[in-house]
């Protein structure tokens, strides 16, 4: 259950982040907690990532459109001190004809997260073409 209060989702957050379980663990409970956050369709729009928040800012919000929960994601990997798992990372709004879907593709592909609750690894995406991209070199400067 994702908490209701701010401070509640703060310590849990603050948890996730420094636990020391196989980065695996880790990456699945990082798109748990993530994906387990109430929902909007809309908040943050990929033409305006200049207005993106910050990641206290995001985690002070009440609900998250796809965009944003993306965007907590990799908040979050940075954070945690595990920087080898941005390396070769990025969000991306994948499309094909009937869906459309804003993942973080991690290590070129070993991971995929917030796409499917219950996996990460695995996830066939050659279907999809990427319509926006935004590196995780390109968020570090919102972090102060």
């Amino acid at each position: 259950m994702f908490p209701q209060k701010f401070e509640e989702r703060l310590v849990l957050w603050h948890q996730l982040r420094e636990s020391t379980a196989t980065d695996r663990d880790f990456l699945t409970a990082v798109n748990t907690f993530w994906m387990m956050a109430p929902t909007i369709d809309r908040w943050l729009h990929w033409q305006d990532q200049n207005s993106w928040p910050d990641p206290w800012v995001l985690l002070n919000n009440h609900a998250y459109c796809d965009v944003a929960k993306a965007l907590g994601i990799v908040y979050t990997i940075m954070l945690s001190g595990r920087l080898h798992l941005l390396e070769n990372t990025q969000i991306e709004q994948i499309a094909d004809v009937l869906e459309q879907a804003n993942v973080v593709i991690i290590n070129d592909g070993k991971y995929v997260l917030n796409w499917d609750l219950h996996n990460i690894t695995n996830i066939s995406l050659v279907d999809f073409s990427a319509k926006f991209i935004i590196s995780t070199d390109d968020l570090k400067a919102k972090i102060k």
